[in-house]
């Protein structure tokens, strides 16, 4: 569900002014909240409609690490979060932690405030604000899940930069074969057709390809873009969409490693943090699986749960689970036979995203040179076509 933010103007039981931004799904929430307050409403109207994009995890990170930073110093929560709130220079996030803060001094905790807005910031955060509320390490917790959403948020973005080139590389090598079929080669053909020559059967077949895109670019062009609208945003309202891509991803071999490595140093870095932080093995579990996105790494975690409901120790549940490796099992044995699971669930995070971040690397320098290989290839082979015609010239006007 979308977000918005209203402006209000409201008069209080003393008929004086009040006005104000608010962050909510509706007007009618709206209207609810300033009943509740004892605000008499006289305009509410709706002012920008924000997307999921606009609660970017660097944001959520950055607010992260300032909580803690004002906790560690001695600071209130209350207070910390107003002063998060007075000189963030976002609006949205002025009035999402304004809110916050208004439900803390209702007398909310600050996890059950997160929960309200679940949609916007990920389970492990209200997760894990619970067990620091609880354990009086609100400080440190906060330190902490700031440093394990910080070590994803980079991983993700380091990834990203990798493929970013290759892809690039692509779309330009398929616009400049286009743009050579479409527009330069008609032009080659009318000249060759000029001194009545029979043209290659090579040069024959790209003109009768090029023709074909012609004619068939105004309908097929749209369709493409009509249908890759309609795939994204079914793709973000059915999950179904994106459990099948993910199936399907995976069972690339040049991809399944770097997918892997991914989503199980994401997994483990969570166990790590839930277990430093003093959350029992079933909720860190539980949490651990809420903040992945793969269905089959998810499904994996279920199963764990599902079997230490039964009595299995972890290792044994661990080595049930086909989508974690042998390493996986015998790091978890070690450490709950030495009582140090902890550490061996932050060397498996570091360990898994080291290695993702070398397949990464990897895959990027193989794409690059396959890529340009490929572009050659096709450059080539049109500019073979269009220049092939001009050795038998000679014959002919001879």
């Amino acid at each position: 569900m979308n977000w918005f933010i209203f402006r209000w103007q409201a008069l209080t039981e003393h008929a004086e002014p009040r006005q104000g931004d608010m962050l909510a799904h509706d007007a009618a929430q709206v209207l609810q909240t300033l009943l509740a307050h004892d605000l008499h409403p006289l305009r509410i109207r709706k002012h920008q409609r924000l997307g999921t994009n606009r609660w970017s995890p660097q944001e959520q990170i950055h607010c992260l690490e300032q909580l803690a930073t004002l906790l560690h110093a001695g600071m209130p929560l209350v207070r910390s979060l107003q002063m998060l709130a007075d000189d963030h220079p976002q609006r949205h996030w002025r009035c999402l932690l304004t809110q916050l803060t208004a439900r803390v001094e209702q007398g909310n905790t600050l996890s059950e405030a997160l929960e309200e807005y679940g949609d916007i910031f990920p389970p492990v955060y209200a997760k894990t604000i619970a067990t620091a509320e609880l354990t009086g390490n609100m400080a440190l917790c906060c330190q902490a899940l700031a440093h394990q959403q910080k070590q994803h948020y980079l991983l993700k973005q380091r990834l990203r930069k990798a493929m970013r080139y290759p892809l690039i590389v692509c779309i330009t090598a398929l616009l400049v074969t286009l743009m050579m079929l479409i527009w330069v080669l008609p032009q080659f053909a009318s000249l060759y057709q000029s001194f009545n020559a029979p043209l290659p059967w090579f040069t024959r077949f790209l003109l009768k390809l090029s023709d074909i895109i012609g004619r068939t670019a105004p309908v097929v062009a749209p369709s493409l873009l009509l249908a890759g609208v309609f795939i994204r945003r079914h793709w973000h309202r059915t999950p179904s969409w994106r459990q099948r891509w993910q199936k399907f991803l995976i069972r690339i071999p040049l991809l399944r490693g770097l997918i892997t490595a991914t989503h199980l140093g994401q997994l483990f870095h969570t166990l790590n943090m839930t277990q430093t932080a003093g959350l029992p093995l079933l909720s860190g579990l539980d949490n651990a699986a809420r903040s992945v996105d793969h269905i089959l790494f998810r499904q994996a975690m279920t199963n764990i749960i599902g079997e230490l409901n039964q009595g299995e120790s972890f290792s044994i549940a661990v080595s049930r689970q086909p989508m974690l490796p042998a390493l996986c099992f015998q790091l978890i044995r070690v450490g709950e036979e030495s009582g140090a699971l902890d550490t061996l669930l932050e060397k498996l995070a570091e360990h898994y995203q080291q290695q993702a971040q070398q397949i990464g690397d990897a895959l990027a320098q193989t794409t690059e040179p396959l890529m340009m290989a490929v572009i050659g290839i096709i450059v080539g082979s049109l500019v073979m076509a269009m220049y092939l015609p001009i050795f038998q010239l000679g014959s002919v006007l001879g």
